[in-house]
């Protein structure tokens, strides 16, 4: 069975709604932009992000995919740490840590690696698409941990950097794999399901 469970305004998820430890479960953390827009947001240069359909194409049988549409101006430490509390609990409710996947795109990923900092698991699985930049390591003080799966495309002038500099720096990363995109689509990669980055997480996840 598919399970798909998109929330409007607050994630409230786990403890009570584990139906099945042999699940999978997937955070899925957007881009700003739907944090500027909402479910509507579109860009002139990369067209409409496609939430909604990301989230339809990570779902799988097996899979119960967890997201939210977070408010404007968001806090990657305190939402960081909201949803290390949710998977705190997954945890605590038996699920394997390896059972459990979260994956960020473009600011997502800046939050999915304050999450992997905070939570020191070695076990649990991560996805960072387009969240690597030039002063990254100035600004934040990530110490990585999990399986780590990286996305970045080589056209991309946000966030078109190699995350080495990131896992070279971190002391608690089990698996890490990376992934250079030649899609010519720069940071537009985040707004769509593009098969380029979601059938290698869709393994990871696995």
């Amino acid at each position: 069975m598919i399970h798909i469970i998109t929330f409007v305004l607050t994630l409230q998820i786990c403890t009570d709604q584990i139906d099945d430890q042999s699940m999978k479960y997937v955070f899925y953390l957007h881009g700003k932009i739907v944090e500027d827009q909402g479910l509507a947001a579109y860009s002139d240069q990369h067209g409409k992000y496609q939430y909604q359909a990301i989230i339809n194409t990570l779902a799988a049988e097996g899979v119960k995919v967890l997201s939210e549409v977070r408010p404007k101006n968001t806090q990657i430490a305190a939402y960081a740490q909201k949803v290390a509390d949710q998977i705190t609990g997954l945890l605590r409710k038996g699920v394997a840590p390896d059972d459990i996947t979260v994956i960020g795109a473009s600011k997502g990923a800046l939050i999915a690696m304050q999450i992997s900092t905070l939570l020191k698991n070695k076990h649990l699985n991560y996805v960072f698409i387009a969240g690597s930049f030039d002063g990254v390591k100035q600004y934040y003080n990530f110490d990585l941990h999990g399986n780590i799966l990286g996305f970045y495309e080589k056209s991309d002038p946000i966030a078109g950097q190699s995350y080495h500099s990131l896992i070279d720096g971190s002391h608690g990363v089990n698996k890490f794999k990376e992934v250079e995109l030649n899609t010519n689509l720069g940071h537009g990669i985040v707004f769509k399901p593009l098969k380029e980055w979601v059938e290698p997480t869709k393994a990871w996840i696995k």
